[in-house]
C-alpha cells in the first residue's frame, strides 16, 4: 500500500508541472460613471470570460469607461494580484479561490456578489463509443480509461473536482486512470475531441459555450452539487465606485439572461 501511495504521489508531481456583497433580490438604481475615462481591470478566470465579455459592451456604453480583462488560471491571477498590487475585480469559476486568496495574497476582498451556480459535468466523445452507463465511482473507475482533469493545484475547477471526488471515496482510485493534469478548463473538452482522453470532467457552462461541436456530449453527474460563483472588489482597486457599478450591472436582468446562455444557473439564497 505505501509503495502504491508514493508511486501516486510521484506521479501527480511530475503531471502538476505540465500546468502551470451578498446577493439580494433588490434592484439597484446605477448611476453613470463620472470620469470618461474610466477603465476597470477585471481579473477573471478562463472560463467565465465568456460571460464578462457578453457584459462588455453594454458596461462601457452605460458608464462610458473601458473593460480591461486580464484571464488565466485562478492560481497565476492570484499571483499577478499579488506583485502588481493592481486591479478592480477578481472573479474566479467559484468561491474556493476567494479562500486560497488571503493565503496567498496581500491584497484582500473589500465587497463580493453571488453571481450564481456552475456545476460538473462529464464530458466524453459523442455516441458514447465506451458504453459509459454506469454510476461515477463505476464510470471513473474503470480499468483502461483514459481520464485528464484540470490541475487542482492552478486552477477552481482542479480544486472542486479533486474535492468532489475526494468526498465520493474514489479520488486515488481514479487517479490511477489520469494520463494528464490540464492547467485549467480550457484544454479539456479539446483533450476529448482530439481523442487524447475517453472522458473529462469540466464545468457544465464550459459544456454549454461549445455545445455548437457535434464532437462530444456531457453526462450530468449530481444536479444538487452546485459551485458557487463570486466576484470580487480588490482592495487595491483605484476605482471601487465603477467596480461596485459592475457588481450593481452583475445583478441586472441583461446579466441574468447571459447567465442563462452560459448554463450557469441563478437562484435567490435563503435568508436566515
Amino acid at each position: 500500500m505505501l509503495k502504491q501511495t508514493g508511486y501516486i504521489a510521484l506521479v501527480l508531481f511530475f503531471m502538476s508541472i505540465w500546468g502551470c456583497r451578498n446577493n439580494t433580490s433588490q434592484k439597484v438604481e446605477t448611476p453613470v460613471a463620472e470620469n470618461s475615462f474610466n477603465q476597470l481591470v477585471i481579473y477573471c478566470e478562463n472560463s467565465m470570460v465568456p460571460y464578462v465579455l457578453s457584459l462588455q459592451s453594454g458596461f462601457e456604453k452605460k458608464h462610458k469607461c473601458k473593460l480591461k480583462i486580464i484571464n488565466d488560471c485562478s492560481q497565476n491571477l492570484i499571483g499577478v494580484i499579488n506583485f502588481s498590487k493592481q486591479g478592480d475585480l477578481f472573479l474566479p469559476d467559484t468561491r474556493s479561490a476567494f479562500s486560497i486568496f488571503p493565503k496567498r495574497s496581500n491584497v484582500y476582498i473589500t465587497d463580493s456578489l453571488l453571481i450564481g451556480y456552475n456545476k460538473l459535468t462529464l464530458i466524453i466523445p459523442k455516441g458514447n463509443p465506451l458504453d459509459l452507463k454506469e454510476d461515477i465511482t463505476s464510470i471513473l473507475s474503470k480499468p483502461g480509461l483514459s481520464i485528464v482533469f484540470a490541475n487542482p493545484e492552478t486552477s477552481s475547477l482542479g480544486f472542486t473536482t479533486r474535492q468532489f471526488l475526494t468526498t465520493k471515496g474514489i479520488y486515488l482510485n481514479v487517479l490511477q486512470n489520469v494520463v494528464a493534469l490540464s492547467v485549467d478548463s480550457r484544454g479539456l473538452i479539446k483533450s476529448v475531441v482530439n481523442h487524447q482522453a475517453d472522458i473529462t470532467i469540466s464545468w457544465e457552462s464550459e459544456y454549454y459555450r461549445l455545445k455548437t461541436t457535434e464532437e462530444v456530449e456531457s453526462i450530468p453527474i449530481d444536479t444538487n452539487d452546485l459551485s458557487d460563483i463570486y466576484i470580487g472588489v480588490l482592495s487595491c482597486s483605484k476605482n471601487p465606485k465603477l467596480a461596485n457599478y459592475f457588481l450593481n450591472f452583475v445583478s441586472s436582468d441583461e446579466s441574468t439572461a447571459s447567465l442563462k446562455q452560459f448554463g450557469i444557473i441563478k437562484r435567490k439564497t435563503p435568508i436566515f
